[in-house]
């Protein structure tokens, strides 16, 4: 049976000081080279460009062995782009620029181009296939585990072979890493488990079942900067003792070496013996429907952790969106790189306090040399009414508890008793009956969906403590903009801040725009959730609903619900709150069936906003929701002010 390895360098490292840079690479890299130059079998290496960049500042030397060593064949370079950014959760261009830079440095460096690509935080959408394709790449590594947990009606045995990941109208072999095996691998070194135990895992693989001439594992595939250091990411990371854990390693390698079991081969050797083999050919796509984007490890581990939490991910985000509307149209390659640099994942969790600091520095100066400051500004405030008000401005009406809009396309009912939720919103050119909104208590025949599913809300929660929301009584004020465009605006008081809701009714261009502004009066940590935006399940046929968004493409990528329950916002535990997310990043959601749909339109360089969808099936009828979100929780998430500017707009179109 074949093995393969490879070793992932980030000098980026969120938690390693710049200072610490040096004893990393004498005590981790070094040890690396020294390993492979030494050892029996071939192993691979990967880094983002500007890790190789920062190497070549500190220890040139470094840089020559490994040059050396990549010559006589005795490893393999895998590339990742310039910055170890997340894929699924950024602009295709920006994903297009990383990748091309970081292929120009490692030709500069390393005189290299790699053919092998490594997905970054094999954090993976279908869309990076055609992206990798594109720039060149022939092969990719992603982990194994998620896509199979995402997909459990594939054949098991998938793992032990190359396979070829579909893309948007692309496909593109990929090879298979394990997070179990690197934590196994992980373990040992750490001196948690002993060597005996570590073999009597591997040793599973070698099992008749399993082995032949085209089979292969993946030993280890994750970070070099754990062995003889530690980062002080966690707090139950392994001590470091007196043992050369370096030495550990290579007494797995010689052992494997010499087995009879194990064959040691470089990863492009599996793709260039198996493809097209039997074993390999089989067409799969790695997502699905209820994991849109897959990402390494457990479940605690997702993709809203580089996108809405850490220290302040969203602002963060929503400063690069910034900058990334104005240069989008830029040829030059230093704003790009710089921009990539600004969106690395490693900024984006565990950063110490002093780096931090210099980041958000840096960013606030790349972004105002690009665009100027946003200030926060109050809507024109005409007039304060009341339900007992008859002086409505044109097309408005007192319905009942409800306010009602219609006009000639639109008509919409907003609910003053609960902070202006949208009880309905029609739109008369797609359907006569309501498209969204609130869904009353009672209308699921099960005691678990007992409860009101609002539209247009907020909430914000806590493990241990009660929700805060905007559903209260709330005084309105009325205001026409010189367009002729009326606006209905709510301000409503929680706790932790004050929630200025505004909505604004563009009847002409068929739209419904939403106005957020929330500043938190303390540092908060938690879940904030806004924009609900649930389908009346009386005029969406549930055997034909999708949704629709892009995931760091050129295209958007369509999921079809096809009746399967998932929620991408449940918790997964009292620390993790919420499952997966879509990565949204042209600022588009479309979500219905067939014959018409709901289009959410995001302003992210407002406020960068993550995206879930939840679909449920009760009997005979469903319960499905997109959901927007400013802030989650995970083992990243540092309390802080929450401060929000939010712009979205509700469209409804016809189906194709």
């Amino acid at each position: 049976m074949k093995v393969i390895s490879f070793f992932h360098l980030n000098l980026m490292y969120s938690s390693i000081e710049v200072e610490d840079r040096k004893s990393v690479i004498n005590n981790c890299y070094w040890p690396l080279l020294k390993l492979i130059a030494e050892g029996d079998y071939f192993i691979g290496i990967e880094a983002p460009a500007v890790t190789l960049e920062i190497i070549n500042d500190i220890d040139p030397d470094w840089i020559k062995e490994l040059v050396r060593l990549l010559e006589e064949k005795r490893c393999e370079f895998i590339g990742s782009g310039y910055s170890q950014l997340i894929g699924p959760i950024v602009p295709y261009l920006v994903n297009k620029f990383n990748q091309e830079i970081g292929l120009d440095i490692y030709q500069s460096i390393l005189g290299v181009k790699p053919n092998i690509v490594l997905v970054n935080e094999q954090a993976f959408s279908s869309s990076l296939v055609s992206l990798y394709q594109d720039v060149g790449y022939e092969s990719f590594l992603m982990e194994w585990n998620n896509c199979y947990l995402a997909n459990p009606q594939w054949n098991p045995l998938f793992q032990f072979y190359p396979q070829i990941a579909v893309g948007k109208n692309s496909d593109l072999p990929v090879l298979w890493n394990d997070s179990i095996n690197f934590q196994k691998f992980q373990r040992l070194a750490h001196g948690e488990i002993t060597l005996d135990e570590y073999f009597a895992h591997i040793e599973n693989f070698a099992s008749p079942v399993v082995t032949d001439n085209d089979s292969y594992f993946c030993l280890y595939g994750n970070d070099a900067e754990i062995f003889n250091f530690r980062p002080g990411r966690y707090k139950t990371e392994a001590a470091l003792s007196n043992v050369d854990e370096w030495g550990k390693i290579k007494e797995v390698y010689d052992k494997i070496a010499t087995s009879e079991s194990f064959d040691f081969v470089l990863p492009s050797q599996v793709i260039k013996e198996n493809y097209l083999k039997e074993s390999s050919i089989n067409y799969l796509m790695l997502t699905s429907v209820d994991h849109p984007i897959t990402v390494k490890k457990q479940s605690k581990y997702n993709p809203t952790r580089w996108a809405i939490s850490g220290r302040d991910d969203i602002w963060t985000n929503t400063l690069c969106y910034e900058i990334y509307e104005k240069i989008k149209l830029s040829k030059s390659i230093n704003d790009w790189k710089k921009l990539c640099y600004l969106w690395s994942s490693d900024f984006r969790t565990h950063i110490t306090e002093k780096r931090w600091i210099e980041f958000c520095q840096e960013l606030i100066s790349v972004r105002d040399r690009f665009s100027e400051k946003r200030h926060l500004t109050s809507d024109i405030r005409t007039k304060k009414s009341n339900v007992e008000d008859a002086h409505f401005p044109k097309n408005f009406s007192k319905d009942g508890r409800f306010l009602k809009f219609e006009g000639e396309y639109l008509k919409i009912l907003f609910n003053p008793s609960k902070g202006l939720a949208i009880e309905g919103f029609y739109d008369k050119t797609v359907s006569h009956s309501r498209l969204i909104g609130t869904i009353p208590h009672g209308f699921f025949n099960d005691i678990r969906f007992g409860a009101d599913y609002y539209t247009g809300h907020t909430v914000f929660s806590r493990f241990g403590y009660y929700q805060l929301t905007d559903l209260s009584k709330v005084d309105w004020i009325f205001s026409t903009d010189q367009s002729g465009t009326i606006s209905i605006t709510g301000h409503i008081e929680t706790s932790i801040g004050s929630i200025i809701k505004t909505w604004l009714i563009d009847d002409a261009n068929r739209r419904l725009h939403l106005k957020i502004n929330f500043k938190s009066n303390e540092p908060i940590v938690g879940s904030f959730r806004l924009g609900y935006f649930t389908l009346d399940p009386n005029n969406f046929s549930q055997n034909e609903i999708f949704y629709e968004t892009h995931n760091g493409g050129v295209q958007p990528e369509i999921f079809e619900v096809q009746e399967k329950s998932f929620d991408h916002a449940a918790a997964v535990s009292s620390l993790v709150s919420c499952t997966n997310m879509l990565g949204d990043t042209e600022g588009r959601i479309i979500f219905g069936d067939l014959k018409k749909q709901i289009q959410i339109e995001v302003d992210k360089s407002s406020s960068n906003l993550a995206v879930f969808v939840k679909h449920q099936k009760i009997k005979e009828k469903h319960l499905s929701r997109v959901v927007l979100s400013a802030m989650e929780t995970d083992d990243t998430s540092k309390p802080r002010i929450l401060d929000l500017q939010c712009k979205i707009s509700i469209s409804a179109v016809l189906g194709e």
